[in-house]
């Protein structure tokens, strides 16, 4: 949205950053008809150098009944790129639109079509002069270039031809303002534009969105003149804060095997080694602390060439008590890697991107999967390696969000040792290493409705082959479908479909002139869960396929950018074959400096 809006500014920018003269034709019977340079005749668009530059549609309106100016009838329009190029005496007559040592920015089929009206037109008055340029700076606008100077120099018309000098704003240079964490240097390297190169404001909003995918820092720009004539300086303003957050939280998204209550903490480094690449960590374990250390790691780095590559990972020891005072232990370790593509631009309502990558997960158990329907399992040591292809894309309206994404696993086989399907039988029943299997997701959200709001996702994954117990799909738990215990479910594919209505956001803290300074919002909301999901083969009595569906109310509560909770309460409306009870809250609490 803040991209958005910084659009517009640029736009509106454009229309009022210089001053526009213009010289007006006088005429007289009995002489040739030419511009007249006398005090006494000219009419100027801005009579002062020392007064504030305005675009023609803020000015003064007209009186509706404008006298002609120009008493010849124009046939053509020739734009002219530097003031050397314009012809004093006039020009060869000719029909249409032209341009004389200058580049349009886009196509001259729409620029001709706003200038249409114009040919042809005997009499043109002050107001169509000032619309003519008008529809000229709306154009190059339109076409991202936002500093443009028009202007009608002195020449004469007698053959029908108006040439109209168009000057477009260059940068002078840039300096980087207002930023206390991360260098100058840094901020200024995002930026493509060179000293003398036409502003173009595509280029530059690429270049400031690329720089804000770091989450400690947001740059806007401001235009302020230049030292040299026809230049434009560049002020990037940076809000930045200190590139290191540390936080702790918990909530009940455990199992019951290893502790439902969940607590971790962890930091999140903005500035890694001073390279602008993002490195976060986290430790999570459970109130039975000796079942579950489990430690991840995410490294991301924005590379030059304008892609990104993530790295992640973790590590992960449990222990499981069994009757007989004995004990499962197992270990399990993951590394994969993304290269993702961003489609331009890169700013705007809409943003999508390609990313491929691969998975690699070695284990002995399944007890961090462990749902319901999965007898705890430890056995000898198996690999897993798969090649991940994904696509997602946003769009973002007035009133409505959308959200695709699209993912495609696979194994071809037995790429390392530990990864036969006997091996993978010893973990799963029936599990295959050579399979294939999606995930898709499509989210939408309504805005204002009444002041409420109401958001769907639906979300499925299907698959050819019965899977490992770390790629199937778990429903249940506050992801899935509320009112369940977390993975109650696992199934090699899925239906998962969420409905929730949300109250506006509400002021908790509206008292006192510290407590108003407090950015914090309290949100009501109710939701309907469903999920349905299918085996290729059942295990140890369990069923083949089974279908969740919940209901209930809740809440979500943040003091931005510190505290974050939420509150669900599911309302079970299908029992299940291991169910104990008849709902379930969900709770959830993040807090970070």
């Amino acid at each position: 949205m803040k991209r958005a809006l910084f659009f517009c500014f640029l736009q509106v920018f454009s229309l009022s950053l210089f001053a526009e003269r213009e010289a007006q034709c006088s005429c007289d019977a009995e002489q040739e008809v030419q511009c007249s340079c006398d005090a006494e005749q000219e009419v100027q668009c801005s009579c002062d150098a020392e007064q504030e530059a305005q675009c023609p549609c803020d000015q003064e309106p007209l009186p509706n009944k404008s006298f002609p100016v120009i008493g010849v009838e124009i046939d053509g329009i020739l734009l002219v790129g530097c003031e050397e190029s314009v012809e004093s005496r006039g020009v060869e007559p000719f029909k249409g639109l032209q341009c004389k040592d200058l580049v349009l920015p886009g196509k001259e089929y729409p620029l001709y079509c706003s200038l249409y009206p114009f040919l042809g037109k005997k009499g043109l008055s002050k107001e169509d002069l000032l619309e003519i340029k008008k529809e000229i700076i709306l154009y190059y606008r339109d076409n991202c270039r936002p500093v443009v100077t028009v202007e009608i120099p002195k020449q004469d018309i007698t053959d029908g031809v108006l040439q109209i000098l168009v000057t477009e704003g260059r940068l002078g240079k840039f300096c980087a303002v207002c930023n206390e964490w991360f260098c100058d240097e840094r901020i200024l390297s995002y930026m493509c534009l060179c000293p003398g190169d036409v502003i173009d404001a595509d280029i530059l909003l690429n270049d400031v969105a690329w720089a804000n995918r770091n989450p400690f820092r947001a740059t806007d720009v401001v235009f302020t003149p230049g030292e040299c004539e026809g230049t434009t300086d560049i002020e990037l303003r940076t809000r930045d804060r200190f590139p290191l957050r540390a936080f702790v939280g918990g909530d009940n998204q455990g199992t019951s095997t290893l502790g439902n209550t969940r607590l971790f903490a962890g930091f999140q480094w903005g500035n890694f080694f001073n390279l602008d690449d993002v490195f976060s960590y986290q430790y999570t374990t459970t109130t039975h602390w000796r079942r579950l250390h489990a430690h991840s790691l995410q490294y991301y780095s924005p590379l030059p060439w304008r892609h990104e590559f993530t790295a992640f990972g973790g590590y992960a020891k449990v222990k499981v008590p069994i009757p007989g005072s004995l004990q499962l232990k197992g270990e399990s370790i993951q590394g994969s890697g993304r290269y993702t593509i961003p489609f331009k631009p890169l700013y705007g309502p809409t943003a999508h991107n390609f990313t491929f990558g691969f998975d690699f997960k070695n284990t002995n158990n399944n007890l961090l999967f462990l749902g319901e329907n999965l007898i705890p399992t430890v056995t000898s040591t198996i690999n897993l390696f798969q090649l991940v292809a994904a696509y997602d894309h946003f769009i973002m309206c007035d009133r409505t969000e959308w959200a695709f994404f699209i993912e495609l696993f696979g194994s071809p086989g037995k790429w390392l040792p530990d990864q036969s399907n006997s091996d993978y039988e010893k973990l799963r029943p029936h599990a295959r290493n050579r399979y294939v299997y999606g995930r898709v997701e499509g989210r939408f959200v309504y805005h204002d409705i009444g002041g409420y709001s109401v958001a769907l996702q639906a979300r499925g994954q299907g698959s050819h082959e019965t899977l490992l117990p770390s790629e199937q799909y778990g429903l249940g738990g506050a992801e899935t479908v509320r009112g369940y215990d977390e993975r109650t479910f696992l199934a090699d594919s899925a239906f998962n479909f969420n409905a929730e209505l949300r109250s506006r956001a509400l002021k908790v803290f509206c008292g006192g002139k510290r407590l108003c300074n407090l950015n914090d919002e309290l949100i009501f909301l109710a939701f309907i869960d469903y999920g349905i999901g299918k085996n290729w083969h059942s295990s140890n009595g369990d069923k083949k396929s089974d279908w969740l569906l919940g209901i209930g109310p809740g809440l979500r509560y943040a003091i931005n950018p510190y505290l974050s909770f939420r509150f669900d309460w599911g309302i079970k409306l299908h029992r299940t074959q291991f169910d104990r009870d008849w709902s379930k809250f969900h709770l959830g609490l993040i807090a970070g400096y």
